[in-house]
């Protein structure tokens, strides 16, 4: 699976035929639909044998929240969806929870918000509902969409496994029918109960909330946007801009909103400045980019150095980037908007204290990998011949001119480290001869500094393997299956911190 999955992805990166694009797209899906199904049996299993346990880590909320609603958002691009995540500013940033079952919770929430939801939008929301001060916090998690809605008599059966709602031949909807039974079983364990809010042609609110420990003394400054005061929101969903307003709050930053182009260009009109406008994309009568073109060619406006950080989903890159290029626009994110990004976003304009505002940096910057590493000698630990081509295939479009040396085993990565060392290393688990653990031990025994970051690759997903990696010296792991973006977040985590 791991093959069929990661081969696939970097097919469909590359220049295929229309046709071919077809063709590819189904495998891709077919197999992730299959590795699902896998899954949801294996956890399943688990949870009817008593042995699914919750295990409490530090967990950077925000983070996960973040990464979830990406995830997803792959996938409600695809069908056109607002997706949006909405935390409140007093949520703390980190708790003690387990974050890879609670992780799996929302993906199974969201993903079914995806999947019953034609038009509109899905929500993430998480909401302090009673603060403990250093004691237990009580947080809500709560997934809304706008899809079909569910009906009354059939709200208890989708919480029983192998079932759903339409139970007709003729299902208008897939999946196994387990999501929610897992979700359910697992937020049990977590000391809660999942809740569902439901009406029929106006959509669904699943949600369930959390005692949790909070964890305070570690969360990101962003010092450099302390001279920012006002921002302009223009978004026409007002959801949109609520979210949005709630982060700047986190940084006492004020704004004012505006529910159009027009708007915009009136409250400008009006006499009224800001340090930064944020603009969507995507809006009836003037976009984004007309809006923009509009103030910077008003004279009356004097608004030609005015810094703009353009909002758009990933479906209008082309278009975007042309229209970022001829008006000035240095910076635009991609929706759903994540406090860390918008943040990072406002860090790179000059706010000086006089209220003049001018951008500091490309945004592409962000993006880009650093050169530095760019000719790195990387290890691929595997003794199977389609796992090691995948990973060198992998590694090959990450960094095009990494030198890559092979080894069949953990006894031969070893006697290559000695040799000839290594940037980073990506290991393999389960091997002959010697396993991932034992070679990653004698490679740490060899005592360089600094030390080189290995990379787990297993198939396993259970916080006892992934502590069992930790343990034995390796630095992060990968999980199988993986695609490209998922080597890609290692390599930028370990080579280009």
């Amino acid at each position: 699976m791991n093959s069929v999955i990661g081969f696939s992805d970097l097919l469909l990166k590359s220049q295929l035929n229309y046709r071919q694009q077809e063709y590819v797209s189904a495998v891709s899906q077919s197999a992730n639909a299959l590795i699902d199904i896998i899954n949801g049996i294996l956890d399943f299993s688990k949870i009817e044998a008593g042995k699914l346990e919750i295990d409490l880590e530090k967990t950077d909320l925000m983070e996960m929240a973040e990464h979830v609603v990406y995830l997803i958002s792959i996938q409600s691009g695809k069908k056109n969806l607002e997706t949006l995540l909405d935390i409140s500013p007093d949520v703390p940033k980190f708790i003690w929870a387990d974050a890879i079952r609670l992780r799996q919770v929302l993906i199974n929430l969201l993903g079914n918000a995806v999947k019953f939801t034609k038009e509109g939008e899905i929500e993430l929301k998480i909401e302090l509902l009673k603060d403990g001060d250093n004691e237990e916090n009580i947080v809500r998690f709560a997934v809304r969409d706008t899809g079909v809605g569910i009906d009354p008599a059939n709200q208890k059966k989708i919480f029983e496994a192998f079932t759903q709602e339409d139970s007709s031949t003729n299902k208008r909807f897939g999946g196994t029918g387990l999501g929610l039974t897992i979700s359910k079983s697992i937020i049990e364990l977590m000391g809660s109960s999942l809740q569902l809010k439901s009406e029929i042609g106006k959509g669904s609110t699943f949600f369930f909330d959390l005692s949790v420990h909070p964890v305070y003394g570690a969360s990101a400054e962003w010092v450099s946007i302390n001279n920012c005061k006002k921002v302009l929101i223009v978004d026409d969903n007002i959801n949109n801009r609520k979210i949005l307003k709630d982060m700047l709050v986190f940084k006492n930053i004020d704004s004012d909103e505006a529910v159009s182009g027009m708007e915009a260009i009136q409250l400008l009109k009006a006499g009224n400045m800001y340090d930064v406008i944020l603009v969507d994309f995507n809006m009836p009568g003037l976009d984004g980019i007309a809006t923009v073109r509009h103030i910077r060619q008003d004279t009356a406006l004097q608004a030609v150095t005015q810094p703009f950080i353009l909002l758009h989903s990933s479906a209008e890159d082309e278009e975007i980037h042309n229209g970022c290029k001829e008006l000035g626009i240095k910076q635009h994110l991609v929706k759903p908007i994540k406090m860390k990004q918008l943040f990072d976003a406002l860090s790179k304009i000059n706010f000086a204290e006089n209220g003049n505002s001018e951008q500091r940096l490309d945004p592409d910057d962000n993006n880009k990998i650093t050169a530095r590493y760019d000719s790195c000698k990387v290890l691929v630990v595997d003794d199977n011949a389609f796992n090691m081509l995948l990973i060198k295939t992998v590694i090959g479009e990450i960094l095009p001119n990494a030198y890559i040396t092979e080894a069949g085993d953990g006894k031969e990565a070893v006697e290559k480290y000695t040799l000839e060392g290594a940037d980073i290393v990506f290991m393999d688990v389960q091997m002959p001869e010697m396993n991932g653990y034992d070679a990653t031990r004698a490679i740490r025994a060899l005592s360089r500094q600094p030390q080189t970051p290995i990379i787990a690759i297993t198939a396993g997903t259970m916080k006892e393997e992934r502590d069992k990696c930790l343990e034995a010296g390796m630095n992060d792991y990968v999980s199988k299956p993986y695609v490209i973006s998922s080597v890609m977040d290692v390599v930028n985590r370990w080579l280009f911190k």
